[in-house]
């Protein structure tokens, strides 16, 4: 007796929610190796500062949500 058509179907969907997760996964821990390896994590307190500027100082709040 043959698997019911549904019951293929579900077999097929949860093999390919697996390779999409397995290919998420390795997509995952490619971009860590390489920004890790690229430097992106040396200085994090330098790079932290860089978005303020003189009209928006360290540590003095500008803009609050909501107001």
């Amino acid at each position: 007796m043959s698997p019911a058509p549904v019951e293929s179907f579900w077999d097929f969907s949860l093999l390919g929610i697996f390779l999409l997760g397995f290919i998420f996964l390795g997509s995952a821990i490619w971009a860590l190796t390489w920004s890790r390896s690229s430097g992106q994590f040396e200085d994090l307190e330098r790079d932290s500062r860089a978005i303020f500027d003189a009209d928006e100082p360290e540590g003095v709040v500008q803009d609050r949500f909501p107001q």
